[in-house]
């Protein structure tokens, strides 16, 4: 689960990771560019398979959504552990 409130994402998985980056919105105000530094400590799987079992595991994942979200869009996450597909639903102003 992730937040965006203020230029900041912030999240976790069930997999025992962590996110934390910013975001801002492109200049045309259709998308948000975000920089996310995904952390998974020692013991822990992502879901790409890529395990840390002997050190710990930080990235940084860019990502692009757009403002307006749909239920059925799945977006492509390349990371340098694998890709992700992932599906993001806006459950509510804050």
């Amino acid at each position: 689960m992730f937040l965006f409130k203020d230029g900041v994402v912030s999240g976790a998985d069930a997999g025992g990771g962590t996110y934390d980056g910013t975001f801002s919105p492109t200049q045309d105000g259709l998308n948000v560019d975000a920089i996310i530094k995904f952390s998974l400590s020692i013991g822990n799987q992502s879901i790409t398979g890529a395990s840390a079992m002997s050190e710990p595991i930080t990235i940084d994942v860019p990502l692009r959504l757009p403002v307006r979200l749909d239920r059925e869009d799945t977006f492509r996450i390349d990371t340098l552990i694998g890709p992700i597909n992932a599906k993001f639903q806006k459950l509510r102003e804050l």
